[in-house]
């Protein structure tokens, strides 16, 4: 009996330990910050929206927008307005954070979890082209 428990408990660790190699070995599986984080190596503040651009496709990854007249609609709170964001009243009276005056967004891609979950990035830029912020967004859709 105590063969089978130690057998059991032994398969059971085995199993976790694929299954965390697994969930580490897809990026996009990787909490936002540290997407974040591994995007500003590859990317540093400054980085011109041409180098990012490239830097994007040499990915694969899909743009889904380049905005040559706004930056990106930051929807977390609070808003940074030392990084180049600023508020922007909307037509309801409430104000909207608005991270730089031009900004690219991509899709790095899906992962299955419970649910499909999508991996936004979005990049931020200056009037000079300057990258001044990314902002990583993760949704999840229902099946």
């Amino acid at each position: 009996m105590k063969i089978i428990l130690k057998k059991n408990i032994w398969i059971f660790f085995v199993s976790l330990l694929f299954i965390f190699a697994y969930m580490i070995s897809n990026p996009l599986r990787w909490p936002e910050a540290i997407i974040k984080t591994k995007l500003l190596q590859d990317n540093p503040l400054g980085t011109s929206m041409t180098e990012v651009s490239s830097y994007i496709k040499k990915k694969g990854w899909a743009i889904r927008q380049v905005d040559e007249k706004q930056g990106f609609f930051f929807q977390k709170k609070p808003c940074d307005l030392n990084n180049g964001a600023k508020l922007v009243r909307n037509m309801f009276g409430y104000d909207d954070c608005i991270v730089g005056s031009k900004s690219i967004r991509a899709s790095l891609g899906n992962y299955w979890a419970i649910f499909i979950t999508n991996v936004t990035v979005f990049w931020g830029f200056n009037e000079e082209e300057k990258l001044i912020d990314v902002w990583v967004w993760k949704t999840n859709d229902a099946p």
